[in-house]
């Protein structure tokens, strides 16, 4: 009986120390696992903060451009109606009149040239003479081939009648009044003028540009 009990106990202590030893072990294994979940917390509010930290940054940004842009508009804008470039508006009515400008032209004086060889014009002869030009009139009429040989002469040699000489081609069937002031009676003829737009030589049935200024040149 004594041995029944002895062996009992025994085996009752066996299992308190198991029961210890499971015990002390479940401790340990809870004392750590607080330090893995607040590893694991720390890592997880270090994530949080690097992601607030990152949309910081970006609002940051977008906050920056758009005070970039005031700015930009701000530079660009003008500060009062002063600073408005000026424009200049000019309105022209169907005759080519300026009928309005806010600013003000000056009108230079005219600086038209004459052409070596034109058709008669009163007042292209009067400007020639008033240049001091040496005048030639060339009597010229559509039907006569004197005459076409002649212009086609002087339109092939433009290029060396001197500044100072101008031809006037005159029509001879239309222009009466300037036949009967030259007493010009047929077609071809020249009439050289001096600066008063008097007759100084005449020549008829000339052919080649080189003996007009020639004829010129002797004057």
């Amino acid at each position: 009986m004594t041995r029944w009990i002895a062996k009992k106990e025994k085996v009752l202590w066996r299992k308190h120390t198991l029961l210890f030893a499971l015990l002390v072990a479940t401790l340990l294994v809870v004392g750590c696992n607080p330090t893995s979940q607040n590893t694991n917390t720390s890592n997880t509010t270090q994530e949080k903060d690097a992601i607030s930290k990152d949309a910081s940054m970006k609002e940051e940004k977008k906050m920056d451009n758009k005070a970039v842009s005031k700015e930009e508009m701000t530079v660009n804008t003008p500060e009062d109606n002063n600073s408005k470039p000026s424009v200049e508006v000019t309105i022209e009515d169907t005759t080519g009149v300026t009928t309005e400008s806010t600013t003000e032209k000056i009108t230079k004086p005219s600086t038209t040239q004459i052409n070596s060889y034109i058709d008669y014009n009163p007042a292209l002869l009067e400007k020639a003479l008033a240049d001091n030009k040496k005048v030639v009139l060339f009597f010229h009429a559509t039907w006569c081939p004197t005459c076409a040989a002649m212009e086609k002469n002087i339109q092939a040699n433009m290029n060396t009648i001197w500044d100072d000489v101008v031809i006037i081609k005159v029509d001879y069937d239309t222009e009466e009044a300037l036949k009967k002031q030259f007493n010009v009676t047929t077609q071809t003829t020249l009439v050289f003028l001096d600066s008063n737009g008097n007759e100084i030589k005449k020549s008829v049935s000339v052919t080649k540009l080189q003996k007009l200024l020639d004829t010129v040149n002797g004057l």
